[in-house]
């Protein structure tokens, strides 16, 4: 079974523990799972290199094997995309591809493959001196209280930096502008779509009432046949009327249209 284990991981203290610390990986894997392994030597790391073309390794990304479970952990600073476990499916598959020999997968033996269990941990950033201050308690009291106290005494300064600027900056303007311009186009359709069916749908309440006044209903008449409320059908029927005997469509929608007030509840009506 050929893996790739990637022995150069990024300088990150998510990674420097939980990439390099088997016991510490341990520990971490229990709490998530509520699980009580013992025995450190059961996981095996199968985090992949980054330097193939085709995949495009994720930020601060870990790997493992344990038990029948195959664990596909990442650390974010940044908000994390609705699009997290795609990523890390696909991460999955390329491990998945590393695992099987190909070969197998035409025989009539199932091939057995580990559970997926994909796991995000983030902690957001906020104003930055308050972080850097949390940043600076957090690690005095894990020193304290002996938790990874050799790893914080040996990597402080460079832990206090990490968890202040571990974060792709430009990457993340980026996304930030690109989802606020797609819910600007898509409020834009909606309420371009809104108010053509709207506006149908005044047309065809027109076009019902037009029919009851050339038969000389009133507008108590008309609003009782059409099942509509009196006061919002009452514009429509006044300017039906003023533009009797010819009735013209546009010429009632457009003396409706100067009327903006009234226009707003006309073109929230049904038929």
């Amino acid at each position: 079974m050929s893996r790739r284990i990637n022995r150069e991981y990024k300088s990150t203290l998510f990674v420097l523990v939980f990439g390099n610390r088997k016991e510490d990986l341990l520990e971490l894997f229990n709490a998530v799972n509520n699980t009580s392994y013992q025995n450190a030597e059961e996981i095996e790391y199968n985090t992949l290199d980054s330097d193939r073309g085709f995949f495009v390794r994720l930020k601060n990304d870990l790997s493992f094997l344990i038990d029948r479970t195959m664990g596909v952990y990442e650390h974010q600073s940044s908000p994390t995309s609705a699009n997290i476990t795609v990523r890390m499916l696909h991460y999955y598959s390329d491990l998945l591809r590393e695992m099987i020999d190909l070969k197998t997968l035409y025989r009539e033996k199932e091939v057995q493959i580990p559970s997926p269990q994909f796991v995000v941990f983030y902690n957001g950033r906020h104003d930055q001196e308050q972080r850097r201050l949390a940043v600076i308690d957090v690690i005095d009291t894990c020193i304290e209280n002996d938790i990874l106290a050799d790893v914080l005494r040996e990597h402080r300064d460079e832990v206090t930096e990490m968890y202040y600027w571990e974060y792709n900056e430009e990457a993340h303007r980026w996304a930030i502008e690109k989802d606020a311009e797609e819910r600007g186009e898509a409020r834009g359709e909606a309420r371009g779509e809104a108010r053509g069916e709207a506006r149908g749908a005044c047309l065809e309440l027109i076009q019902q009432i037009t029919k009851k006044v050339k038969k000389d209903k009133t507008l108590e008449q008309t609003a009782e046949d059409l099942e509509q409320d009196l006061e919002k059908i009452k514009p429509i029927w006044e300017a039906v009327k003023s533009e009797a005997p010819d009735y013209d469509e546009k010429k009632i929608l457009k003396r409706l249209g100067h009327e903006e007030s009234k226009t707003d509840k006309i073109w929230s009506l049904t038929p």
